[in-house]
């Protein structure tokens, strides 16, 4: 076959989806030649070489291209016999200079599709560690294109494929790194897990792993600060006199940032993590920051320490001791003891006996954990306590300083096996009393992340003393907000979550806490969705396997927690007011469909009369606007009605008020049919 494709103005999608059809058959089909995939390869590629006119690219079309390359790719991938004839086609260099030409234009292939696929195909055509001069003419174009610098400098999302495309390159032929690519990688950097970022890691390391010099640019700048300090887009080369210091790394670090790496630590980011994983937060990945925290407190280096700890590098570090990997625990304890011969030569006396005494403290604790493991991990809880003490204390001036340093100089010995302070922060009796409290509730709520941690917070009756303080009158709202919250942390965590409602009477306590809102409750009536919405953890893991089989657990309040869930939901259901958020509302309605999945017919018509269900349409109709279809579904009724318009995946796309619609829709729907079912055994 002769894989030649016509000069056209534009190609129908139905004959790319006949050559796509025709390459699956192929392609499943062991009679037929590898040379004919091939053949059906390059047609597609001729096709979509020949899309651009006047060079402007039809990106719909190309779109729908480069998917039915990719699902080739995948078709053809490992089997022997592509790579030679398809490097030897000049459609093949004519598609990586369209790919380059078009991808890293600002206005074009805005999604990055030329790119990702043009990664994928040389994935499959050249081998790994192999010396290919293509690749490194390929690789030399793409750091040559007017546009390189704009893109890997920039935040467009083209710049993941770039960077992707990059990393697969050096991986082909490792020979295409230069000591010069590293200040461009650098200010294409932040520090943080977004994906990029950590492709962008993956890429420095392969070129320190490969041989590459990276002392000129150490200690590392990153993002702005190092295209300016490196001289990236300028002709000005590096110097001894211009390498960074210590203190003008630490300024890079950012407060927010730091925070929500504290709130949101990655617990299993390993410090060579070989796959790029999604993480949902914007936190510093640890797996550059405490390397680079080692060397700036190396004995030689000079470096402030009141500047370390104020800018939140001894922060990040102390949050590292919950990580679940071991090598991140270990250079984080590695960087803390680096600290403290620093701190030990600290000119300003009181900084230095209470630096000591608290990293003193923290060491004495450890060793009492007895722990046989050489890097034992900390609770999350106390991780977090010890972050966030550890950016306070450089403030003297801050509320909770004086009630920190009294606690640390009064401890030779931490315990870390309860939750720091517990009890004297929350029944404090000084005149900031309010703040102590919030503070450490604070602290219970952004360290819930595992088991341990609720164990711990079982030695102090925590839970038992937070449900009877909330009807105190001695709470105020951001007390009970955040005494809800503590409770949303743990009910995410499956082992304590069936606890909370089989020893601590959870469920009972929301029924009373729920009738006591108002309407303009908006803020504690959301929190309390959010509540019930993470007992689907429970839902899920409701039964356990004996015998090879699932087994619904003994435990009749599990068994009967969907039940008790829909009671809650409709003791909600008064006060979902007009002033509800759209995407509280969205919640409550995806919970509401979800738990009556679970009941059967005769106690779902029960709970929810005719009259339950049109007060839901009715309240939903208030927030959201126009429900006209659930409406004419209750109505007239749902006999002809499907269960989603368009597929059961409809409701997790668009906007909160359109998935709110789509949930009540379905609500409404399954409603229905369980009324006619119950009427139908009757």
């Amino acid at each position: 076959m002769k894989s030649t494709a016509a000069k056209v103005d534009r190609y129908e999608n139905f004959y790319i989806n006949i050559v796509k059809c025709l390459f699956t058959k192929m392609a499943t089909n062991p009679n037929d030649s590898e040379m004919c995939q091939i053949d059906f390869m390059l047609l597609i590629l001729e096709m979509l070489v020949s899309l651009p006119t006047e060079n402007v690219l039809d990106e719909k079309q190309m779109e729908n291209m480069c998917q039915a390359l990719q699902d080739c790719v995948v078709l053809i991938d490992g089997k022997q016999g592509i790579s030679a004839p398809m490097k030897k086609s000049t459609v093949w260099l004519s598609f990586i200079k369209m790919s380059l030409k078009f991808g890293l234009q600002p206005h074009q292939d805005t999604s990055g599709k030329l790119l990702g696929t043009l990664a994928m195909l040389c994935d499959i055509i050249y081998e790994n560690n192999a010396e290919e001069p293509q690749i490194n003419e390929v690789y030399q174009w793409t750091l040559s294109h007017s546009e390189f610098l704009n893109v890997m400098l920039g935040k467009t999302p083209k710049k993941c494929k770039l960077t992707e495309l990059l990393l697969l390159l050096v991986k082909k032929d490792p020979s295409v790194m230069l000591s010069s690519h590293i200040p461009v990688l650098l200010g294409s950097y932040n520090a943080t897990l977004e994906m990029t970022d950590q492709l962008v890691l993956q890429l420095l390391q392969m070129y320190e792993a490969g041989g590459v010099s990276l002392y000129e640019c150490r200690p590392y700048l990153w993002g702005e600060a190092a295209v300016s300090y490196y001289s990236v887009k300028s002709d000005m080369g590096m110097s001894l006199w211009r390498q960074p210091q210590a203190n003008q790394v630490l300024e890079l670090l950012d407060e927010d940032c730091i925070l929500e790496t504290i709130k949101n630590f990655p617990l299993s980011r390993g410090l060579n993590a070989p796959e790029c994983a999604k993480y949902e937060h914007k936190v510093y990945d640890p797996a550059f920051l405490l390397p680079l925290f080692s060397h700036l407190l190396a004995p030689e280096a000079v470096v402030h320490t009141h500047k370390f700890i104020s800018s939140g590098g001894l922060a990040v570090t102390l949050a590292a001791l919950c990580s679940t990997c071991e090598d991140t625990r270990a250079a984080a304890y590695h960087v803390i003891a680096r600290l403290y011969f620093h701190v030990e030569a600290c000119r300003n006396v009181k900084e230095r006996l209470l630096g000591l005494q608290f990293l003193d403290a923290l060491r004495n604790g450890v060793v009492s954990l007895k722990n046989k493991t050489p890097n034992p991990q900390l609770a999350c809880i106390i991780a977090t306590f010890l972050a966030r003490t550890s950016l306070i204390l450089p403030q003297t001036h801050h509320a909770m300083y004086i009630p920190l340093q009294n606690f640390i100089i009064a401890k030779l010995s931490l315990n870390l096996n309860t939750v720091p302070e517990f009890f004297t922060f929350f029944h404090s009796s000084e005149v900031e009393f309010r703040m102590y409290r919030l503070w450490i509730l604070q602290i219970i709520r952004d360290g819930m992340k595992s088991d341990l941690d609720f164990q711990i917070s079982q030695r102090c009756v925590v839970f038992k003393l937070l449900l009877s303080f909330y009807s105190s009158v001695l709470a105020d709202d951001d007390t009970k907000k955040l005494i809800l919250e503590v409770i949303e942390s743990t009910v995410k965590i499956p082992t304590p979550a069936e606890l909370l409602v089989t020893t601590y009477g959870l469920l009972s306590w929301l029924h009373q806490t729920i009738r006591q809102f108002s309407q303009d409750d908006t803020i504690l009536i959301s929190t309390t969705i959010d509540i019930i919405s993470s007992f689907q953890t429970i839902l899920l893991n409701s039964s356990e396997l004996k015998d090879g089989k699932k087994v619904k657990k003994k435990s009749s309040m599990i068994q009967h927690l969907p039940h008790h869930i829909l009671l809650l939901m409709l003791d909600l259901l008064p006060k979902l007011g007009s002033k509800l958020a759209v995407s509280d509302l969205r919640k409550y309605l995806h919970m509401m469909q979800a738990v009556i999945s679970f009941e059967n017919s005769r106690a779902t018509c029960s709970l929810i009369s005719t009259q339950k269900m049109f007060e839901i349409v009715q309240r939903s109709k208030a927030i959201l606007g126009s429900v006209s279809d659930c409406e004419d579904l209750l109505a007239y009724g749902c006999k002809f009605a499907p269960a989603t318009q368009g597929g059961s995946s409809e409701c997790g796309l668009g906007s909160d008020n359109e998935q709110a619609v789509c949930h009540l829709r379905n609500l409404t729907v399954k409603w229905l049919q369980r009324m006619y079912n119950s009427q139908a055994a009757v």
